[in-house]
């Protein structure tokens, strides 16, 4: 029962570190690449839109992930 109870909250801990992560990733790349933007760094622009694309889809997919396996139980 106990080693349930510790499982259970490794997993929480470790789920709500990723997703917060991942979501500061996705505002982190935003703004930087309105900044690289504003300072006509095209290449930089790519690099961080692309970032932004990429963190934005995995922390959808993470959220959907949760959200089937909450419902599953």
């Amino acid at each position: 029962m106990i080693a349930a109870l510790l499982e259970a909250l490794a997993i929480a801990v470790v789920a709500g570190v990723g997703v917060t992560t991942l979501f500061s990733v996705v505002v982190l790349a935003g703004a930087r690449s309105i900044e690289a933007r504003r300072n006509g760094h095209a290449v930089r622009i790519a690099l961080w839109y692309t970032t932004c694309a990429v963190a934005l889809a995995a922390f959808a997919a993470v959220v959907v992930l949760g959200v089937r396996v909450m419902l599953e139980k």
